[in-house]
């Protein structure tokens, strides 16, 4: 069976985009796109007269609003009870919220005896809102380090960041479907835990200076009160700079590995390839000999290497290129060959739509950057890696977002949830949606973040998520 969607002619490779991602990667469908002069997206299928309309939101904005301020949603937005319509769908709650088209309560799908039927629920704008990052390019709000901050966000103002929207409407259409055409059969799909580990710190003392070392002591003592984790740093320090280097603590690979082959999981070690802020950035060099070995282990092992994109990449295209063409080289001349490569922005930093268009012209075949600091959740509304659209060049890229779920440290620190078990509560429930709509479950943990009661946090999240 062939689906055929109708959709107006404004708009058309945004249409597109939204339509093609919910029907071939969300719904597993294969649909065929065709542009007509109507005001709704209407859907039927080779084998059957009936047809489902599609309400119009986004996407029915003057041209002159679009990509403005003014056409994102405010926090107040409506909620609606698919169950009173008949519509029992997998959702995180009874109720969800709508961001586009008509504000209003009651019924939202309507049935005919003669099998068309009504949902007046914007699915495609919806969509598109979120895998595109609309609101981020409509903002000019940065934080600290100029990045789209999570206040700024309709998931912060209406309280939906630990929602999969994307999932959850993309269930609604498929269920409303099923009322028309009972005996429609999707693609099956089982849900992924990935893993990364940011390589921003590889070794706490083996590139650190005598001076920088002692400055680090003072502030042991005298800031955080505690000289003996000052007598602790001397001690490794000395032997991290004697060669010893499984005495630093930030040398947490190997243990990584392990619970990750325990598991049968792949891990992603992300390495910077270049200094381009002074602080900001690594302290080490690629192609120093214990960086090198540490690659040829991971790779030997069945672990992957990618790319973490330098603190002022992010706006620099041919500078990112660099980068990646660096790793590319120091792995081809140490033999390690991969079908695919990621890459994640150091600190997370991103800015919609350049980075897209940066990293797609940089050959990474996918990123997995797009969370918060400020908060873990759902930043592009999906637990599904998905094709990206370049909202300036409106065409859809070859580059996939791989969403980024969980960071430890915004559980841990910007969160306020600590390393026992509130945190490991939150991290459990984030998993949970994930799986429930056999989705991946993407967590970022850093080796240099793995004291023994982020170790035992680690391990504990990990034990969950297996379950």
């Amino acid at each position: 069976m062939t689906w055929l969607i109708r959709v107006p002619a404004s708009y058309e490779p945004e249409r597109r985009y939204a339509a093609e991602v919910l029907f071939d990667t969300f719904l597993g469908l294969r649909a065929e796109i065709l542009v007509e002069s109507r005001s709704d997206t209407l859907i039927s299928s080779t084998d059957s007269k009936a047809t489902l309309s599609v309400a119009d939101g986004l996407f029915a904005l003057p041209q002159q609003q679009w990509l403005t301020p003014e056409s994102v949603p405010v926090d107040a937005v409506d909620q609606w009870q698919p169950g009173e319509d008949n519509l029992a769908a997998r959702l995180v709650d009874e109720r969800i919220p709508v961001l586009f088209g008509n504000q209003r309560a009651g019924s939202r799908f309507h049935l005919d005896p003669d099998g068309h039927a009504k949902l007046d629920l914007d699915v495609f704008g919806t969509v598109f809102f979120y895998l595109s990052r609309y609101e981020e390019a409509t903002s000019a709000e940065l934080d600290y380090v100029e990045r789209y901050p999570f206040e700024a966000s309709i998931d912060y103002r209406a309280k939906t960041i630990e929602r999969p929207l994307v999932n959850e409407y993309a269930e609604l259409l498929f269920v409303a479907m099923l009322r028309i055409w009972p005996d429609i059969k999707r693609r099956s799909r089982a849900p992924r835990l990935l893993l990364s580990h940011d390589v921003d710190l590889p070794f706490r003392h083996a590139f650190t200076s005598a001076g920088r070392m002692l400055l680090s002591c003072g502030a042991d003592c005298l800031r955080r009160g505690d000289p003996a984790a000052a007598f602790r740093r001397v001690a490794e320090w000395v032997r991290t700079k004697g060669g010893n280097r499984q005495a630093d603590p930030a040398n947490t690979f190997d243990a990584i590995m392990q619970e990750s082959e325990r598991l049968g999981v792949q891990s992603e070690f992300n390495f910077i390839c270049a200094r381009t802020h002074p602080t900001m950035d690594c302290n080490y060099d690629l192609e120093h000999p214990w960086i090198t070995d540490l690659m040829l282990d991971i790779n030997r092992r069945g672990h992957r290497v990618g790319l973490h994109g330098s603190f002022n990449s992010t706006l620099d295209s041919s500078r990112l290129s660099h980068e990646f063409a660096v790793l590319r080289d120091v792995c081809a001349r140490l033999g390690i060959d991969q079908e695919q490569w990621g890459a994640r922005q150091h600190w997370l930093r991103w800015r919609t739509p350049e980075t897209f268009t940066y990293l797609e012209a940089a050959g990474v075949d996918y990123d997995s950057t797009l969370t918060y600091e400020q908060s873990a959740g759902f930043r592009c509304g999906t637990c599904y890696e998905y094709p990206v659209f370049d909202l300036a060049g409106r065409q859809r890229l070859k580059l996939r977002e791989r969403p980024l779920i969980v960071m430890d440290c915004s559980i841990t620190e910007a969160m306020g949830l600590g390393m026992g078990d509130r945190a490991k509560a939150a991290i459990q429930k984030l998993k949970e949606r994930c799986f429930m709509f056999n989705g991946d479950f993407t967590l970022l943990w850093h080796n240099s973040r793995l004291s023994p009661p982020e170790w035992q946090l680690y391990r504990a999240v990990l034990a969950t998520v297996a379950t």
